[in-house]
């Protein structure tokens, strides 16, 4: 496992992992250190996802008012560039001081999804700058394929409209519907849970992973997916975000096709297990070495 960390009005940090028990610091060497205009930005919030199917994993930053929010792609190896106004983010984003972030696949469709809450960082903000308020309001891209992240934050219910001073966001399946749902910390008011009433066809998988040898709760296991004729890539981490902690099961999106041709779980002992013709809709447990066990079906 690497580590990526959002400075605060510093440059960024990227340290790859030597495999000898030490780090070194590829951000400046890297192109992940500033953002698109080639400057420092204000990182706050951060989280990794392969959210163009691509087998690799993206990274995303989030900034200060009229800065861009960041999305890190791996152009070759340990060389990234920032394409968060080509994925269409980049625009959206510049007006909002934003904290939490998290990619998801709220609809299962396979394809990851993006949520974000801002706030700004002064109370009395307006009094100064009247392009802006303290208080502002979340925003939800839906991945529409090609790389590309399309806004649904005014058609997706009355909380994206209501602005909130957004700081953590957690992303998590609360009631085992295989729908993922979010917890949102508003700084001046109640915390915000978002359960996820979205009707669609779309089918889903639930995988638990247990450590033996590796880390009892899999952190850093790899997760390969093969489903509907397309292949990508999911982590085990709770991580990601702004001061905040996910549900740690890997949700898996299936969209239409009603099972996982196969699933490759590359635990950090090196072991390598491969499921294959799993049947959607339900919450599996896999344990490192051993079987897959059902514990349930989806509502």
């Amino acid at each position: 496992m690497d580590i990526a960390i959002a400075d605060d009005q510093l440059p960024g940090d990227l340290f790859k992992n030597q495999g000898n028990g030490y780090f070194k610091n590829i951000g400046p060497t890297s192109g992940t250190d500033v953002g698109v205009t080639g400057l420092a930005h204000a990182g706050m919030g951060i989280d990794w996802g392969d959210y163009d199917q691509c087998g690799k994993l993206e990274f995303v930053v989030t900034t200060y008012q009229h800065q861009v929010t960041s999305l890190y792609k791996q152009k070759a190896p340990d060389l990234f560039a920032d394409i968060c106004y080509t994925a269409n983010i980049g625009l959206a984003s510049e007006p909002y001081v934003g904290f939490g972030i998290k990619f998801l696949d709220y609809d299962n469709d396979g394809k990851l999804d993006l949520m974000c809450v801002n706030g700004h960082a002064v109370d009395n903000i307006a009094k100064t700058d009247k392009t802006t308020d303290y208080r502002q309001i979340p925003q939800l891209f839906h991945n529409v394929g090609g790389g590309r992240l399309e806004e649904v934050t005014k058609s997706s219910g009355a909380v994206f409209q209501t602005p909130i001073v957004g700081r953590g966001l957690a992303v998590g399946d609360i009631d085992n519907s295989g729908r993922l749902s979010a917890l949102i910390m508003d700084v001046e008011g109640r915390t915000l849970l978002l359960q996820n009433n979205a009707k669609n066809t779309n089918h889903f998988l639930t995988l638990k992973l247990q450590g033996t040898k590796s880390n009892r709760d899999a952190i850093g296991a790899i997760v390969m997916i093969e489903a509907g004729g397309k292949r990508w890539r999911q982590d085990v981490s709770p991580t990601g975000s702004f001061l905040s902690s996910h549900d740690i099961r890997v949700h898996i999106g299936l969209g239409s096709a009603k099972q996982a041709d196969k699933i490759e779980v590359r635990w950090t002992s090196g072991l390598r297990q491969t499921l294959t013709n799993i049947v959607g809709d339900r919450f599996l447990t896999l344990v490192e070495g051993q079987g897959v066990t059902e514990t349930g079906k989806g509502k």
